[in-house]
């Protein structure tokens, strides 16, 4: 069921790296949550 770009999916995984990091952080540990299943999502958060 999708809602306005929302997915009620309980396997979805969302992730974002932190202040002094960048997206690769996430890179294996996504990967194995991928393998496992879960629909991972891997988003970067830079504002201007």
């Amino acid at each position: 069921m999708c809602k306005d770009g929302v997915y009620s999916r309980m396997n979805t995984v969302v992730l974002s790296h932190g202040m002094h990091s960048d997206l690769s952080t996430w890179d294996s540990f996504g990967e194995q949550l991928a393998e496992s299943g879960r629909d991972t999502w891997q988003i970067e958060m830079y504002g201007d």
